[in-house]
């Protein structure tokens, strides 16, 4: 039986809180970055978009880390989602940003599924129920504050 130490369930939380980023980050900021982009047409998708990449690419998520295992492939899953959110500052036109935005959704998407995967494989019986407890407050943004309070200040 593997154990993960304290830092190692914090990071899991914080990869798990990734996932609320796609949404959260551009939409206060959408009218300027729809600008910026060439697409004031199509604001909206900014944000839509990546869900349904999440939609499309979950089956081949869950796929692949049968095959290569929940730590390889949530580790290139962290590696696209940052790679594929700092590209989006070179890209122009609606083409090349609905593709970037998809493709978001399916790191996005591997992202989730790893790590739900990675929790499961660490924990076990009521510590598994507490650590998926714990995930859902740290994709809740609202939520964010009160976590690592409660995190870094329990005994």
């Amino acid at each position: 039986m593997s154990y993960l130490s304290r830092l190692g369930s914090l990071t899991l939380l914080c990869i798990s809180s990734l996932t609320i980023m796609v949404g959260s980050i551009v939409a206060p900021a959408l009218p300027s970055i729809a600008q910026n982009l060439g697409m004031e047409d199509y604001a909206s998708l900014l944000i839509t978009l990546p869900s349904l990449g999440v939609v499309l690419f979950a089956p081949f998520a869950g796929r692949l880390i049968d095959k290569y295992g929940a730590y390889y492939c949530t580790a290139i899953a962290l590696f696209l989602y940052g790679a594929l959110g700092l590209s989006g500052q070179w890209l122009y036109g609606p083409e090349a940003v609905f593709v970037n935005r998809i493709l978001l959704g399916a790191a996005t998407a591997l992202t989730m599924a790893g790590s739900t995967t990675l929790i499961s494989q660490f924990y076990f019986g009521h510590k598994r129920l507490a650590m998926m407890a714990k995930q859902g407050m740290a994709i809740e943004p609202r939520w964010h504050g009160v976590f690592v309070h409660w995190w870094f200040t329990r005994p």
